[in-house]
Formats: C-alpha cells, sequence, structure tokens
C-alpha cells in the first residue's frame, strides 16, 4: 500500500520539475513562436481534454483514486493510459525546443523521470482498485499509441 505522504511527494516533485523546466527556459520565446504555440496548444488539449473526459468525479491531483472515482477507457483513454501526462510532457517539449541548454535538456529529463514514477505509482493504486486494469493495460501504451 501506498502512502499518501509519498503520493503528494511525487506530485510535488513532478510540479517542481515542470516549473524548473519553464524558468531554465524562455517562456516568451515560446509564446512568440508559431511552431512552438501549436506544440503547447496540443499539449493544452491533451491536457484539459483528458481531464474533461475523466469528469470531476474521477479527476483527482493526487495519483489516488477517489472513492467516487469510475474506471474510464473510452475516448483517449482508449488508446493511452495517461493522456495528462502526455499532454503535460507536450507542453514541456515547447520549453525544451525553445532554449535546448543543458539546464533545460537535464530539466526535461526530470519532467519525463518524476512523470514515469506517478505513472507507475497511479498504476499501481489503480491496479488495486479495479481488477480490469491489468487488462486494460495490456491493451494500451502508456502515454504514445502503439508505441510507448
Amino acid at each position: 500500500m501506498i502512502k499518501v505522504t509519498t503520493d503528494a511527494s511525487v506530485v510535488v516533485a513532478q510540479l517542481t520539475a515542470f516549473s524548473l523546466l519553464v524558468f531554465l527556459s524562455d517562456p516568451r520565446a515560446v509564446i512568440a513562436d508559431p511552431y512552438l504555440v501549436a506544440i503547447v496548444s496540443v499539449g493544452m488539449i491533451l491536457l484539459v481534454g483528458s481531464r474533461l473526459m475523466l469528469g470531476s468525479q474521477s479527476y483527482s491531483p493526487l495519483s489516488r483514486p477517489r472513492s467516487s472515482s469510475v474506471f474510464r477507457d473510452q475516448g483517449i483513454y482508449g488508446y493511452i493510459r495517461h493522456p495528462i501526462y502526455l499532454g503535460l510532457m507536450t507542453v514541456g517539449l515547447a520549453f525544451l525546443l525553445v532554449r535546448p541548454t543543458l539546464g533545460v535538456v537535464l530539466a526535461y529529463a526530470l519532467v519525463l523521470l518524476v512523470t514515469n514514477i506517478r505513472a507507475d505509482l497511479e498504476e499501481g493504486l489503480l491496479e488495486e482498485r479495479y481488477p480490469e486494469y491489468r487488462a486494460y493495460k495490456e491493451r494500451t501504451k502508456r502515454f504514445i499509441p502503439l508505441v510507448f
């Protein structure tokens, strides 16, 4: 069983890593480049759209499912297990591309690492809660349809 403090720590680590990425990058340059704006837009559509698909009864800022949550495997969740995290990583990609210095590359790598750790944590909790989650994991990819 995973402790609530561990869950919250991983969420804080993910937010910290993403904040570091933004801080080390150049946010004004991101919004000035139409290609990077397009990448951010795709990421935000994934983030917000996936959040809306979950609904208020199932979404939680923590990895632990709410007591009122409902297992979702339709829509984008029929293709990938973590579209919200994919949206976050896509937005982060724009910040990496605008200033690919060593610090920004390391910050983006940290975002990817912590997001993967959070997905592992979340999947363990979801398997405990939903017996059908194991079969769902076998038929869907974690972040990128048909790839990973």
